[in-house]
């Protein structure tokens, strides 16, 4: 998107601000369809816009947040096919969905846009007992769509810049996030530090967000909290990954805050009721 405009032009500057709109718009309409709660919806999207990390990476001219924006509406459309487990036909199209935005993900930041949402998919499958989802054809049919997607952008691309798809998969995949070539490791207490202050002014609630996937009684019952599970999973994997990561930058947090702004504004949600 941001390429169409030019860097240098005022399309490019509003690329961030519109896509992050974009994905507002989203969240509320699945939250609100998941949750049945348009107050959790609101506060989703209040919570999410006015964390010092989107506010930041919101306005700056990068990719971290076009790869935050289609991660997330890959993993909320996935999030909606779930609710409709029952109705086989708008499962299929929110799962459509999910891989199309997953493609577009891929163009935009490579292999992290389909690695991401089938780890998270699988853990969540696995943590909730329920194997057949991994098993579920839908998904390897997925697989397909989102290599139609993206594929023959990176092969055009390759043709037109020979060396573009080693140096996108392989040196700003696998060698960035494996070694330090790029100089970008960092101690692990700067990165918790950097991910709680993310939060501001929100962050004072996050150890009360989280405070029940941490006991045995919340583990037991997370059947009956099926979808503060989804939402919790989703971010914690893309915290750790990043967490063990070599190379780290401010950005790279983007694709984590709005599940954990959403549970944010469940807890914040449950306050007043």
């Amino acid at each position: 998107f941001m390429s169409v405009f030019g860097q240098n032009t005022w399309g490019a500057r509003l690329a961030n601000p519109f896509l992050v709109l974009v994905c507002m718009l989203f969240v509320y309409f699945v939250v609100n369809k998941v949750l049945q709660s348009k107050v959790v919806a609101l506060l989703s999207v209040i919570i999410t816009l006015t964390t010092v990390l989107v506010l930041f990476v919101g306005r700056y001219l990068n990719i971290d947040m076009g790869i935050a924006v289609f991660l997330n509406l890959t993993m909320l459309s996935y999030w909606l096919s779930l609710k409709y487990d029952d109705d086989y036909k708008m499962s299929s199209f929110w799962l459509l969905m999910a891989f199309v935005f997953s493609g577009l993900a891929v163009m935009t930041k490579g292999l992290v846009g389909i690695v991401f949402p089938m780890a998270i998919v699988g853990l969540y499958s696995i943590t909730m007992n329920e194997w057949r989802r991994l098993i579920d054809i839908r998904l390897y049919i997925g697989l397909f769509i989102v290599g139609i997607i993206s594929l023959p952008w990176i092969l055009l691309v390759d043709q037109q810049y020979p060396g573009f798809a080693y140096y996108y998969v392989v040196v700003q995949q696998i060698l960035r996030y494996s070694t330090d070539e790029q100089s970008r490791d960092v101690s692990k207490i700067f990165y918790l530090l950097v991910f709680t202050g993310a939060f501001f002014p929100w962050f004072g609630f996050l150890p009360q967000a989280f405070k029940e996937f941490f006991s045995k009684a919340g583990f037991k019952n997370r059947k009956q909290n099926k979808n503060s599970w989804f939402l919790f999973i989703w971010g914690t994997f893309i915290f750790v990954f990043f967490g063990v990561s070599r190379s780290f930058l401010f950005g790279y947090l983007a694709p984590l805050m709005l599940p954990f702004c959403i549970l944010i504004a469940i807890y914040i949600a449950k306050l007043f009721t």
